[in-house]
């Protein structure tokens, strides 16, 4: 089961990409409240810093990594349903937010939001319009083709048993006077 969680792997869709993030939204808040009451507990019995001390670095330290990981692990699954390579997209959209975030430091009044020190409005553009693309770009469609192994050689395989399909230079082409026939027998 944790393998579906911590997996980069396959493909999500718009309803299970929604639902994974409900999840790891509340399973978050139930894990901060459980660890805040027990380090809360902790703290009446000593010192009440040294419990927020301990609690923040816990946070830090197992609780961030954790939902980073999960959250990129469903952008990546989403990202591959869509039909986009999640690992062009993925480290574009990081560069383009670290950017970002360099540009609004270096010119604080420039486009900066005025109510935090954070990304310009150009940044929350484009995390809005790759969130909505996550959320409401529907999936690719896919054939039975997309799935099929091609080999880079160009002479075709030979057949493997006497009972699998022969490579399709070895079929019988019908004859050339041959025309389409509707129904299901033919007739």
């Amino acid at each position: 089961m944790l393998a579906v969680i911590f997996s980069f792997r396959g493909r999500i869709n718009r309803l299970q990409y929604l639902l994974g993030l409900a999840g790891l939204f509340f399973g978050s808040f139930v894990f901060c409240c459980i660890v805040g009451a027990v380090f809360l507990a902790l703290g009446l019995a000593v010192r009440r810093s040294v419990a927020m001390l301990i609690f923040g670095f816990f946070e830090l330290l197992v609780l961030l990594p954790a939902i980073v990981w999960i959250s990129f692990s469903l952008q990546a699954r989403r990202f591959r349903d869509i039909g986009w390579e999640p690992i062009f997209v993925i480290p574009a959209w990081i560069i383009a937010t670290a950017i970002d975030l360099a540009m609004a430091q270096i010119n604080h009044r420039s486009g900066a939001l005025p109510f935090f020190a954070g990304p310009t409005i150009l940044g929350c553009l484009i995390d809005l319009v790759l969130t909505a693309c996550l959320l409401f770009w529907p999936s690719k469609t896919y054939s039975a083709d997309d799935f099929l192994t091609t080999e880079p050689s160009a002479e075709p395989r030979p057949a493997t048993s006497a009972w699998s399909t022969p490579p399709r230079s070895a079929r019988s082409s019908p004859p050339a006077s041959a025309t389409a026939v509707f129904g299901r027998r033919g007739g």
